[in-house]
């Protein structure tokens, strides 16, 4: 039997499900194994206000309507996400942000991995490298692979 993978994920991998992305097909087999019952995903409750936003973001650029934003955003609060209260780390996401110099939001979601001792998925690049040379649990969902024995 394998073992039932656990991550934190930002919306930033959310919203490479919306629409065509460089990092969609990635995305989609990471959010397959959650809806498969293979993964547990844990995220801070800001995941779906920060989420919100981008698919708002979409719309205004012409990638999606607004229909297309509002069904994307439903659909992720549909999905078995672990949402926990930012409030009880958010002197640590701070401490984080100014340490690596990223934004208290990417903090949330790295002190939230921190936390629970899980890696931290991220489509954000610049991010990925920021946090990589710090020794923490973060990958890059363009690195990801899906883990041998997963169906």
């Amino acid at each position: 039997m394998t073992a039932r993978l656990v991550y934190v994920v930002d919306a930033s991998v959310a919203a490479q499900v919306v629409s065509s992305e460089p990092l969609t097909a990635q995305a989609t087999a990471l959010f397959a194994l959650l809806v498969g019952g293979q993964a547990t995903f844990h995220v801070p409750e800001l995941f779906y206000i920060e989420s919100a936003n981008i698919f708002w973001k979409k719309k205004q650029r012409g990638v999606c309507s607004e229909s297309q934003a509002v069904q994307a955003l439903s659909d992720l609060l549909a999905l078995p996400l672990i949402s926990t209260s930012h409030a009880l780390f958010a002197v640590e996401s701070l401490k984080l942000a100014l340490a690596l110099d990223i934004t208290a939001y990417d903090g949330c979601y790295l002190a939230l991995a921190e936390r629970l001792a899980v890696p931290f998925i991220t489509a954000d690049q610049k991010l990925e490298r920021k946090v990589a040379g710090s020794g923490r649990a973060i990958i890059w969902l363009g690195a990801w692979t899906l883990p041998s024995g997963t169906p």
